[in-house]
């Protein structure tokens, strides 16, 4: 038997046809989808009370802020210079920094993962099955990266068609007799300074994603308006998010909102169906598609770090390892670090501040470099 395919490259980032590009229209559910992951389910209890409806909307308007910058920086046909002295302390910083930006995906994936698993876990499963759960994701989630970049981004729109109609379902809620719309009410009820801080970073933690969108700069369409498809993409997310927690408070109130880890799949019990019986059955399972996009993209770009640190080939076998090896990693980390509930408390408090703060800091550090490199030129 013939080993020689292991040695093949693997085409992650090249396209079927030359002029297949990524779209405007697919750019839209890429941000929307990038933006829903597993730290949506945990929105309402974190929120509470509809007074904290604005912390949404400030995170809406950072996220616009930060799309601007992205989209500036992947434009084409704005100049791409970056002053010399900047780009020689850039090269002498890759290595730490792309060290800092493996450490941060590696979290962001076992998070991501663990916590969508134990979702599972806990509403569908009565025995402990972590470990197989987790390893089914993963073999998707490897799966999917390994069709590249195209397809991913493909697989985007279908990841919206399969999960956006979960707010759809909760509507039926509304016409509850046990309903208090003004449950919801006052929408403002001054500002506390250090809740209202870490209410602000967590909202600007579930809009961030779209950062990696940096790493499809170019299979983009050239010469299309990226910032307003991702302003679409973005606003779809507020919509979703402001729905969402609505729903959630005025079904519950904020009294009882505060006791419940995951309100949404809680609140999903509550539905009559006159097909299912328990309708959170199905709305876990299709909310996997927007965690599995948005982790095969997360898991390409950290297999492409790992590559400009070990100067491997993309070629099967070193993509089976690094599979492998990312694996038993996550294994690891879920029984060693993730299976107590204050132990994965703690990893969910430094992933938020890391996701907030990295969805601030790489787009304003990507835009001014450009404007630098503009005035210089």
């Amino acid at each position: 038997m013939s080993f020689k395919f292991l040695f093949q490259s693997i085409p992650f980032f090249q396209s079927q046809s030359k002029n297949s590009f990524i779209t405007g229209f697919q750019l839209i559910f890429i941000v929307n989808r990038l933006q829903v992951s597993y730290i949506l389910l945990l929105l309402p209890a974190q929120l509470i009370s509809g007074d904290k409806y604005w912390v949404i909307i400030i995170g809406f308007l950072v996220s616009q802020l930060n799309l601007f910058f992205i989209s500036r920086w992947l434009e084409k046909g704005v100049n791409m210079g970056v002053p010399s002295g900047i780009g020689k302390i850039a090269k002498l910083l890759s290595y730490p920094l792309v060290l800092i930006g493996v450490s941060y995906l590696i979290l962001k994936f076992s998070i991501i993962l663990i916590g969508y698993a134990r979702v599972v876990q806990l509403y569908l499963l009565r025995e402990d099955r972590m470990v197989s759960i987790l390893i089914i994701l993963f073999i998707i989630v490897a799966y999917l990266t390994y069709q590249g970049v195209e397809n991913i981004s493909r697989f985007s729109v279908f990841s919206f068609l399969f999960s956006a109609w979960i707010v759809l379902i909760y509507v039926e809620l509304l016409f509850s007799p046990s309903i208090t719309h003004r449950e919801f009410l006052p929408i403002w009820n001054g500002f506390e300074k250090k809740e209202d801080i870490n209410h602000i970073l967590f909202i600007i933690s579930c809009f961030s994603g779209p950062e990696l969108i940096l790493l499809l700069k170019k299979r983009i369409r050239p010469n299309i308006n990226i910032y307003k498809y991702c302003t679409i993409g973005n606003s779809l997310s507020l919509l979703e998010f402001s729905f969402l927690f609505y729903f959630s408070v005025v079904f519950f109130g904020p009294d009882y909102l505060k006791k419940i880890e995951y309100p949404l799949v809680t609140m999903a019990r509550y539905i009559n169906s006159p097909f299912v019986d328990r309708i959170e059955m199905f709305i876990i399972p299709f909310f996997m598609f927007p965690l599995i996009f948005s982790l095969s993209l997360v898991n390409l770009s950290l297999y492409r770090g790992l590559k400009f640190i070990f100067k491997f080939k993309m070629n099967y076998l070193s993509y089976f390892l690094f599979s492998f090896i990312l694996l038993f990693l996550l294994l690891f980390i879920e029984t060693k670090y993730l299976s107590e509930n204050d132990q994965s408390e703690f990893w969910l408090n430094i992933y938020i501040y890391f996701t907030s703060v990295t969805y601030i800091v790489v787009p304003l550090a990507l835009y001014l470099l450009k404007r630098m490199g503009k005035y210089e030129s």
